[in-house]
């Protein structure tokens, strides 16, 4: 009698929270790639890999100017046999280096300086508030006190 072959377990994916299509907006990068990282955290056995996690960020990249810079990626990657598409760390530095705004922190403290609340509800505007204030690495709370008035 021969022994049965060892079951193997396989993990699904976890599709709660799957990135959103990024189409090449600046202001949207570093969402995008917060979303990203979110999903390996909640996907640690599916994208355990430099490429499983560059393959999954480039899917959410078929759109606008994010479009067009993924299939440059692709062509260089696919140049060599294997295809080459290195590091998460290169790739991530590579991405925000293509759509990160240079002075991300200056572009959030002119929106602050011009934020007002209106007609809108007050927790919009305090979202608001807390993204341009993250944006511009801002952590005294006497400077937070006098933005917020």
């Amino acid at each position: 009698m021969s022994n049965p072959a060892p079951a193997t377990v396989t993990t699904s994916e976890l599709k709660a929270g799957a990135p959103f299509q990024f189409n090449g907006d600046p202001v949207q990068a570093r969402r995008f790639l917060f979303s990203v990282k979110t999903y390996f955290i909640m996907n640690p056995t599916v994208y355990n890999t430099d490429v499983r996690q560059i393959g999954l960020a480039l899917a959410y990249m078929n759109e606008g100017t994010a479009g067009t810079w993924a299939q440059t990626f692709y062509q260089d990657a696919f140049t060599s046999n294997p295809p080459r598409f290195g590091k998460w760390d290169d790739f991530k530095k590579a991405f925000k280096e293509a759509f990160s705004s240079p002075d991300q922190a200056g572009e959030a403290l002119s929106k602050l300086r011009d934020l007002k609340q209106g007609n809108g509800p007050l927790v919009e505007y305090i979202s608001t508030f807390k993204a341009l204030v993250s944006q511009a690495s801002i952590k005294e709370r006497v400077v937070l006190i006098e933005w917020f008035c």
